[in-house]
């Protein structure tokens, strides 16, 4: 049961799975916390995780006039309660995520949970759960391929009605 739900999840990721469908305003301020190491799996390394959080500020900064911030001390939704979220609008949480027991499988790679806040209400307004293309490790070329991914489902963000 569970692969199969694994299946489905990994299908939607490859654009973008949506969680909660609010579509996000553009020109909005953004505060963007450090993707969170896995719960459930192996830590990715450092250089996966920064290229991560770079192609975040860069699909956000399409969708804004305002400032797209990324802090790397900020690594919980505890940063909406302090004085680093005021003067933004979205907070956005990321997440390296295991489904299941891929975190034993050579090479798997983990998906990336998004889940944006609205830093006003502190309530979760928008999500997405992104794919790692497994066929990308294969042609040697990941790190392009996951970029593309995390821009396409910030646009799908601001697009959902």
């Amino acid at each position: 049961m569970y692969t199969n739900i694994r299946f489905i999840i990994i299908l939607a990721g490859l654009i973008g799975f949506s969680v909660h469908a609010q579509s996000l305003f553009p020109n909005k301020a953004v505060l963007i916390s450090k993707v969170r190491q896995p719960i459930n799996g192996p830590s990715q390394n450092q250089a996966e995780t920064d290229q991560a959080s770079l192609a975040l500020v860069m699909a956000f900064k399409q969708y804004t006039t305002e400032r797209v911030t990324y802090d790397a001390v900020c690594n919980s939704v505890d940063c909406l309660a302090g004085p680093k979220s005021h003067g933004y609008d979205y907070y956005v949480s990321p997440q390296w995520v295991y489904w299941d027991n891929s975190a034993q499988t050579p090479n798997s790679q983990p998906d990336i949970k998004i889940a944006v806040y609205s830093v006003k209400t502190r309530q979760v307004i928008a999500s997405r759960i992104i794919s790692a293309n497994k066929s990308s490790a294969l042609i040697g070329a990941p790190t392009p391929i996951l970029s593309e991914q995390i821009k396409q489902a910030i646009t799908s963000l601001y697009q959902d009605k």
